[in-house]
């Protein structure tokens, strides 16, 4: 705990990491994670913005729907709203822990533009995180994170893609 703290404490000088980190989230969670909870209140409000579909393949869910971290918790370990998506347990488990393709990331940043007021008054009800600034700030580090590595994105079942250059573009175009 003694070295977190010393190391919390160096990081939140560094003015740099205030545009990814925001002023509103706990440091202490996004360097070293938070416990893993239901996300169950989350759906309530997804669902019925995704009419019922699959975030990722656009199908009906009937059952078995879930809220999945559209930047993976391995990435970044804190819930916020603006994170998440309603999708298919099946989709859910096939893209894992893989950041989306840009196709799925061009429709998460719509979703967001069109519905991140909603999303954040429903939270504001229910007393659920949100920060739609900081999820795109996070969003925008993950890309470029994976951008510098060569990594492959997820499309849909097994199959996944180099990142392109695309991702950069629908950044700066919100």
């Amino acid at each position: 705990q003694l070295l977190q703290s010393a190391w919390l404490n160096d990081i939140r000088k560094i003015q740099k990491n205030q545009a990814i980190l925001g002023q509103k989230n706990d440091l202490m969670q996004f360097m070293f994670g938070s416990p893993r909870e239901s996300l169950k209140h989350y759906q309530k409000i997804l669902e019925p913005l995704q009419s019922g579909r699959c975030f990722y393949c656009g199908k009906g869910i009937r059952t078995n729907g879930v809220v999945d971290h559209f930047i993976p918790w391995s990435r970044y370990p804190v819930d916020l709203a603006h994170t998440f998506v309603f999708a298919h347990s099946a989709c859910n488990n096939a893209k894992s822990e893989h950041l989306a393709s840009e196709s799925h990331l061009e429709h998460w940043l719509e979703r967001n533009e069109a519905h991140g007021d909603t999303i954040a008054s429903l939270c504001d009800k229910k007393g659920l995180p949100h920060d739609c600034t900081t999820s795109l700030r996070i969003a925008k580090w993950a890309y470029s994170q994976a951008n510098q590595t060569s990594f492959h994105v997820w499309v849909k079942g097994k199959q996944t893609i180099p990142l392109g250059k695309r991702w950069e573009t629908l950044f700066y175009s919100i």
